[in-house]
């Protein structure tokens, strides 16, 4: 497991010290094509100054690809950010609107459920709860769904329903 892992850094750095190499070697071929020193060198070797050229391009695209492939990350890290924030802001909204009650003002037909499925605690009768419009039997201690929903879900953990339809 250990020698795994190893090996896989081992190789992530090696594959970086080839291509800062290869970008110094860019760096420096740019320097050496587009030096006035190197202008004679066209007229009297102009396939070495074709061939030359060409590398140069490659190694253009081929940092180009590192490039936007960096820029994709930080977007796509950006937009999960923000979506995050969105999640957490709309869920100090959610947490206005939930109804709280005690356990034992809730309607007779609880049911078989003696537990919050959140943190699988027995309800007391003075337990205050909130029961979600989804169904009459999906209540949960307050302290459970209000960190559920500060993680961002607005979801009933037990049916997946939204719990405010106006944040989904």
């Amino acid at each position: 497991m250990h020698r795994q892992r190893f090996r896989r850094v081992f190789r992530a750095c090696v594959s970086t010290a080839a291509e800062c190499l290869l970008l110094g070697w860019l760096v420096y071929g740019n320097v050496m094509f587009f030096s006035s020193e190197s202008i004679g060198c066209s007229i009297t070797t102009p396939m070495l100054t074709y061939f030359m050229l060409a590398v140069l391009i490659i190694g253009y695209v081929h940092f180009l690809v590192y490039v936007c492939l960096i820029f994709i990350v930080l977007a796509v890290l950006f937009l999960r950010y923000k979506l995050k924030r969105r999640k957490l802001n709309n869920s100090v909204h959610i947490l206005r609107n939930l109804t709280k009650t005690t356990y034992g003002q809730l309607p007779s037909p609880k049911g078989d459920d003696k537990e919050c499925i959140i943190c699988w605690a027995e309800y007391a009768e003075s337990d205050e709860v909130v029961k979600l419009g989804c169904n009459a039997k999906h209540f949960f201690h307050t302290a459970c769904i209000e960190s559920w929903i500060k993680k961002g879900n607005n979801s009933c953990p037990m049916c997946r329903e939204p719990v405010d339809r106006n944040f989904e």
